[in-house]
């Protein structure tokens, strides 16, 4: 009865190394021919990065004439207070 016991122990045990060897083995000739995927990289646009800056006075404006709609946009900031 002991040696039944071992001998199916010792049977299942290969046949669970001979799926995961199988598995691994799949896995690894899908990577190998698998084409590897394209990135995208699109390029991000600084909402304050083109355009001009003025200081008037107290105070700090951006301008910036958006080229796709023609628009002029005009961010006035806050005057500037000492601390």
């Amino acid at each position: 009865m002991k040696q039944r016991s071992v001998l199916f122990f010792a049977a299942s045990w290969l046949v669970v190394r001979l799926r995961v060897a199988l598995l691994s083995t799949r896995g690894l000739v899908t990577r190998v021919w698998e084409k590897s995927g394209v990135i995208l990289v699109a390029p991000r646009e600084e909402p304050l990065a083109s355009g001009s800056w003025h200081w008037q006075g107290e105070r700090l404006h951006h301008l910036n004439m958006a080229r796709g709609n023609m628009k002029m946009r005009v961010l006035s900031f806050s005057e500037l207070e000492s601390n």
